[in-house]
């Protein structure tokens, strides 16, 4: 009965195949990746960027403000050295 039956050994599947990383290879990787996107997700979550434009926007309000306070300063000055020097004029 058992006179045609050949003997076959199997070769476990692992054997003549490069091995792939393992979890020890692969954890900093994946830290690293698990850490960008968590700074990416407070990124979005801050709106960082609208930020930056409205504290910029509102600076340079305030600039505009002090620049016009300033102008109007000069032209007083101004007219208070002019009338100074009538008055005095013989320095």
């Amino acid at each position: 009965m058992f006179k045609n039956w050949k003997l076959v050994v199997l070769k476990p599947f692992w054997v003549g195949v490069k091995p792939t990383p393992i979890l020890c290879e692969l954890q900093p990787v994946y830290f690293q990746f698990i850490k960008l996107v968590k700074d990416y997700q407070h990124f979005i979550k801050t709106d960082y960027h609208n930020q930056k434009i409205n504290a910029y926007s509102r600076q340079i309000e305030i600039q505009k403000m002090l620049i016009k306070r300033a102008t109007i300063q000069i032209s007083i000055s101004k007219k208070q050295y002019e009338t100074q020097k009538r008055l005095y004029g013989f320095d």
